[in-house]
């Protein structure tokens, strides 16, 4: 009898031993699922942050094209705005640019015999000597149009200064015509989260 009492608690303790096993199995594949379920929705969200920073240097680069600032006035003489030299001319055309066939500070004004080479290289591929080096390839948001990147940033967290590259196509038969295509790359606030949008435009 008393044997049989000593089994019935041995068995009760193995019992509760693989209840609790099972118990922290179960706590713990929760835990994990709601981790990584929390992470997965802070990536959406901040890549939903560099989507929104990236539409909006699209508009910056709009701006830049059309020598406007973020309030909406007009460039006039503002020193900040981009060098009439430097501004596409649709009534002049690619041969205004002082730049033509490279890119500089955003603009890109390249020959298009230059867009049928095998060596063509993307102007978002080209070297990167520094965002102070005012031959860079590529614009910066609000260095042209005067919107405010340093409360934008702190806003949303941005771990990087969104980029833009305005490709400038003519029309070989009529050289009044421009087109844009715009690229943009924008980072979240972890570095690995890019977003790059492109649209064609034309005022």
């Amino acid at each position: 009898m008393l044997r049989h009492a000593h089994a019935e608690r041995g068995f009760a303790l193995f019992s509760a031993l693989i209840f609790l096993i099972v118990l922290t199995v179960m706590a713990v594949a929760v835990l994990r699922s709601s981790t990584v379920n929390e992470r997965i929705a802070g990536n959406d969200l901040d890549r939903a942050r560099a989507y929104q920073l990236a539409e909006a240097t699209i508009r910056d680069a709009q701006q830049d094209l059309l020598r406007i600032r973020s309030d909406g006035s007009a460039c006039g003489t503002n020193a900040q705005c981009r060098p009439f030299s430097d501004t596409p001319n649709k009534d002049a055309g690619l041969s205004d640019l002082s730049f033509l066939g490279t890119c500089r500070q955003g603009m890109c004004a390249i020959d298009p015999p230059q867009y049928v080479l095998a060596g063509f290289v993307n102007p978002w591929d080209l070297p990167d000597p520094g965002a102070t080096d005012p031959n860079r390839p590529y614009g910066q948001f609000g260095e042209r149009s005067g919107a405010n990147w340093a409360a934008l940033q702190t806003a949303s967290g941005s771990s990087a200064r969104p980029r833009y590259w305005v490709e400038i196509f003519q029309n070989s038969g009529e050289t009044s015509t421009l087109l844009y295509r715009i690229t943009v790359r924008a980072v979240g606030r972890n570095p690995n989260t890019v977003v790059t949008l492109q649209e064609l435009y034309q005022p």
